[in-house]
């Protein structure tokens, strides 16, 4: 798993984070999914499969995130996987996923009816459930975050290949849907934790001009931001390196990110022009031709370039 996927599991392992990403993903920003109402889930999955010779091999599945949701008297279990990049077997993944924690809470209920003395039928013995037993529903998503249009499947049957035996055959075979979510499927309008600012940090982080208005524009919220947005922002646009300018405002648990893209801005110039100087010194350029070159690149006056020049030409 590389640093994105991690950075966007951690965050959103958090239970507000994770209910207002569900309820984005599921139920159009409709809340209902509380984070008082989810429990971590055990998310290593390991089975033990037995062959009909006797012989078994275990099976495990780690997921990213795996929560237990109660309503009222009844529970489901909602599972996240984070993909930043496209994975074109992820329908079967995700299904795998599914039928193992199906698998597990079989296991449960059988080793549970073991113990109890009531009354088995046959077919109840045979399969170690109760005819009223009843498993409980289990959702994944998958939030795709890269950079590339998304050009996978997103359901069992498109990837089957039928060509050869008809499409009369497709309704015969049971169908899995992925429930796939994009960043283009979110409205950061619609959030309310640090999950917008995220979202539409990632949405605007791949033209320079672009971020930064997106970023003034929501200045108020920028320049108050808690520690996990902002390191989270910082991997998710490629630029770790704000984890290090990150300070605090004077109001503890609270950062300004447009203070340390700033710094880091001014910093990556200062860098830019000491190299202008220094290979343009190298080739006999006259200083007033490289205050004007610097003048016209970055926008500054020409005292201020003037100044930068005289600095770096000693150096």
């Amino acid at each position: 798993m590389g640093k994105q996927n991690n950075a966007m599991c951690s965050y959103l392992s958090a239970s507000e984070r994770f209910a207002e990403f569900v309820n984005i993903a599921g139920f159009g920003g409709k809340e209902e999914v509380k984070a008082k109402d989810l429990t971590d889930y055990e998310s290593v999955n390991t089975q033990n499969i037995r062959e009909r010779d006797q012989r078994s091999h275990y099976m495990e599945r780690r997921r990213d995130i795996l929560k237990k949701y109660r309503k009222g008297t009844q529970f489901v279990i909602i599972g996240l996987e984070n993909q930043d990049r496209i994975h074109y077997a992820m329908p079967v993944r995700s299904a795998l996923y599914d039928a193992l924690e199906y698998t597990r809470q079989i296991k449960e209920l059988t080793a549970r009816n073991k113990k109890n003395k009531q009354k088995k039928s046959s077919e109840e013995f045979l399969s170690g459930l109760y005819r009223t037993d009843r498993l409980i529903p289990t959702i994944t998503f998958v939030f795709y975050h890269g950079n590339k249009i998304y050009d996978g499947c997103t359901d069992l049957h498109d990837m089957l290949d039928l060509k050869g035996i008809g499409e009369e055959y497709r309704h015969l075979i049971p169908n899995y849907k992925m429930n796939l979510i994009t960043l283009d499927d979110i409205d950061e309008n619609q959030l309310h934790t640090g999950m917008r600012e995220v979202i539409g940090a990632m949405k605007h982080s791949k033209n320079r001009d672009d971020f930064t208005s997106y970023m003034r524009a929501n200045e108020e919220r920028f320049e108050r931001m808690d520690r996990e947005t902002f390191d989270t922002i910082s991997v998710m646009i490629g630029q770790e390196d704000l984890i290090q300018r990150r300070k605090e405002t004077g109001e503890e648990g609270v950062y300004d990110m447009c203070q340390a893209i700033e710094e880091m801005k001014e910093e990556v110039r200062e860098e830019g022009i000491h190299a202008l100087v220094k290979t343009c010194k190298k080739f006999r350029v006259p200083m007033k031709d490289i205050i004007a070159e610097i003048v016209e690149q970055y926008a500054i006056p020409i005292s201020e370039a003037t100044e930068k020049v005289e600095k770096y030409w000693q150096n």
